[in-house]
């Protein structure tokens, strides 16, 4: 099974480019969590979405979802493309420590 980071490119800085399907959940340029399945990503949830006054608890519920669904990155959209892919994983708390930072910050 083709994996999502297989489609990574490592230009400036490492990108995948959104095919036909996922360019339709495109919403524009900011911090998100891909959900990806099959090599291909099948939601976005942008932080600059979750609702004021509540994003450090939207935020939580994000990390938590992306944790149990095993396969999600975080990085940024911008220009049809997913950049900077982080695993949002148990091993690596520096990405939920960020989630939780940015996701507070995109609405200041």
């Amino acid at each position: 099974m083709k994996k999502f980071l297989d489609r990574l490119k490592k230009e400036a800085c490492p990108y995948v480019d959104l095919n036909e399907s996922e360019s339709e959940l495109y919403h524009g340029a900011g911090w998100a969590i891909a959900h990806t399945d099959g090599g291909q990503i099948e939601s976005f949830t942008y932080l600059n979405e979750f609702e004021y006054e509540n994003e450090e608890v939207e935020a939580e519920a994000a990390i938590k979802a992306a944790l149990k669904h095993g396969n999600a990155y975080f990085g940024m959209c911008s220009s049809y493309q997913f950049c900077e892919p982080a695993l949002i994983s148990g091993d690596n708390p520096t990405v939920a420590a960020r989630i939780m930072r940015l996701s507070v910050e995109e609405l200041d």
